[in-house]
């Protein structure tokens, strides 16, 4: 069947579609796909609309994200716009270590600021020792970590000194201003532009910054998705489908960044409330309602403590008995429960994970069973799941209480107090002051409002999709034969559920060839998101695919007058040989035998081969893309 020929060309018909879509106040927030192909032009066509976002100025915040931070077309939109525009509009967020590396190379900070930034020449140090090592993927990624590692030593001293200077400078708005009138603070905002964050209205940065937070190093942290920033917005989502990737892997890393010893944090928290009571002259002078509210939450805290003490006989410690010589078991949990342990190999039944009391030794006894326990209280997964609720409502408690703290903190004095320390002090308050449990805290209470700041339900679902997982390490201390350890780890959310809440308080435009292939393993779970999101999630009419057909055919129309000439590139078999035909610096041969030394000759040779192509490229400057697509090498 012969396709219709092309009749008349329509001027940016995906830029007119983004308008309709972006700027209709009628439109609820929600989720549109562009599926379009590749060489279609769809981030072209974005960056005219986020043009006239700046040059009209619309009103709302426009954010670009993408998975690579070499994908952000910034130098792009500051062509269409002008540099002047674009300073006063857009703002990119790259990573502190990446802001650290550029500034050090084009700026240095006064002589009179040196001396009391003790932090700066270790991190000099560290950007020069990775600036200067050898391309080595693995020394590189260890220099990137002591890079950052600095960095974040670096910022929080900075933050210290800046904090005189803020003395009645209460708003954003007024330290920014501090900040441009002293001369020798004037480079902050070279090194960190996030400083202007609630100066501009246009953002770049990658899915993972976007996930994260940004340090503003004048203000407090900010939690990007939080309703009270994003709310309103419009979100582009360049590579929509490979970015779910990111998002689960950041999920992942913050739960197994905070895992804990799930025994031993009740028992700290146990002891913290039943020998406190509310400590209420910090919370004085907050409305009544208030501070019932917080009385009630504390009463039903600490029955709910005792409950689980006495029950589960916390009087006394806990130890794995491990079964064929196995010390450690591990359960997880997605849809269901599965229990994993040492020696649970092939043709051997998978366990359940039961708590027995000893009253002679005065251990509980955790043991891998067959069958079922009997019993709910010699059920593990019950003690487990009390204790996951208990915590949830302790941090939930905790969060209340600072921020009543923090309001009333900051009507009395002369300078804020940020939500993070008004956490800590509630921590202070109930003796639960060690760095590793005040960290565990603060970042679980800071995922947890992420997660639980829309109030819309998404029903009774209990799929992965929507609950995520979590764990239990059960293992037994290396040191002696005493105790046992339960560590826990919870994603508290997925990638689907994140996007679901963004969802709800943006426009979001996801932006990729195949965004709107359903498949959840290499893309968000549509069907799960169209469920939930019902009228809010958009997709093309007909009538505009239509004309995007029309304007692709038409921009294509000239590709069957194209012809394809394949050139055979040679490549001599042995490596240095190879390498040779590429490189005329022996220095560099040899730096490249050396990272390829683990490779087969085939291997090297298909690296060569790509490599004189691309260079082939570089030299012809009539040549005007390249393309290269490789298959996936055999594994034998």
């Amino acid at each position: 069947m012969e396709s219709k020929k092309p009749t008349a060309k329509r001027q940016q018909t995906l830029k007119d579609i983004l308008l309709n879509h972006c700027q209709d106040a009628s439109r609820l927030n929600g989720l549109l796909l562009l599926t379009l192909p590749t060489g279609f032009g769809k981030t072209h066509y974005v960056l005219e609309y986020m043009a006239d976002h700046i040059r009209q100025r619309f009103g709302q915040r426009v954010w670009f994200i993408t998975n690579l931070k070499k994908n952000l077309p910034v130098e792009e939109l500051k062509q269409r716009v002008g540099e002047d525009l674009f300073n006063r509009e857009v703002l990119l967020l790259s990573s502190y270590s990446d802001q650290v590396l550029h500034f050090l190379k084009h700026h240095d900070i006064p002589d009179s600021v040196k001396g009391q930034l003790r932090a700066f020449a270790p991190l000099c140090k560290a950007a020069e020792a990775f600036r200067n090592a050898p391309a080595h993927p693995e020394f590189k990624q260890f220099l990137q970590k002591q890079l950052t590692e600095k960095e974040l030593v670096f910022r929080k001293e900075l933050k210290g000194i800046l904090k005189p200077y803020f003395q009645g400078a209460a708003s954003m708005e007024e330290r920014l201003r501090v900040l441009r009138a002293t001369p020798e603070l004037r480079w902050v905002e070279v090194l960190y532009p996030s400083v202007q964050f609630f100066e501009k209205s246009v953002f770049f940065c990658t899915i993972d910054k976007f996930y994260l937070y940004v340090d503003t190093v004048i203000g407090p942290n900010i939690q990007i998705t939080n309703p009270k920033f994003i709310e309103g917005s419009i979100v582009f989502i360049d590579e929509f489908d490979a970015t779910k990737q990111n998002v689960k892997r950041a999920i992942i890393e913050n739960a197994i960044r905070f895992n804990q010893d799930i025994l031993g944090l009740f028992i700290q928290i146990f002891y913290g409330v039943r020998s406190r009571k509310l400590p209420v002259s910090q919370i004085n002078g907050a409305p009544k309602r208030r501070l019932d509210y917080l009385k009630g939450k504390f009463d039903k805290l600490t029955d709910e403590a005792w409950r689980i003490y006495s029950e589960y006989e916390f009087q006394s410690h806990f130890y794995h008995e491990g079964t064929d010589g196995a010390n450690r078991a591990f359960l997880f949990h997605d849809f269901e429960y599965h229990t994993v342990f040492e020696g649970s190999g092939k043709g051997k039944k998978p366990g359940f994970l039961a708590r027995y009391y000893d009253k002679d030794d005065q251990v509980n006894y955790i043991r891998i069973e067959n069958n079922r326990p009997e019993t709910d209280n010699e059920n593990l997964l019950f003690l487990l799941n009390d204790l996951r609720s208990f915590i949830h409502l302790f941090s939930f408690f905790v969060l209340d209480f600072a921020r009543e703290y923090k309001v009333l903190h900051d009507e009395r004095a002369s300078e804020e107090i940020s939500i993070e320390n008004a956490i800590r002090t509630t921590l202070d308050l109930f003796d639960l002051q060690d760095n590793t449990t005040q960290r565990y805290f603060i970042g679980h209470i800071s995922h947890m409002v992420l997660v639980n700041q829309n109030n819309t339900s998404t029903g009774f679902d209990l799929s992965p999709v929507n609950q995520g997982f979590r764990y239990y390490d059960i293992l037994n201390r290396k040191t002696h034969d005493a105790t046992s350890k339960v560590m826990y780890a919870d994603t508290l959310t997925t990638p689907e559920t994140w996007l679901l809440n963004l969802c709800r308080h943006a426009k979001v435009v996801g932006i990729s060839a195949t965004a709107g292939f359903d498949s959840p393993i290499s893309n968000f779970s549509l069907s799960h998101l169209k469920h939930h999101l019902r009228e809010c999630f958009f997709e093309l009419t007909p009538a505009e695919r239509a004309v995007l057909r029309e304007e692709f055919l038409l921009k294509n129309s000239r590709g069957s007058q194209r012809e394809i000439r394949p050139v055979s590139i040679r490549c001599n078999v042995n490596k240095k040989h190879a390498l040779g035909e590429l490189f005329k610096d022996k220095e560099i041969v040899l730096q490249f035998l050396h990272q390829f030394h683990a490779l087969k000759d085939f291997e090297v040779q298909r690296y060569v081969k790509v490599g004189k192509a691309y260079l082939h490229f570089i030299q012809h400057r009539n040549i005007h893309s390249f393309l290269c697509l490789l298959n996936k090498f055999p594994r034998s």
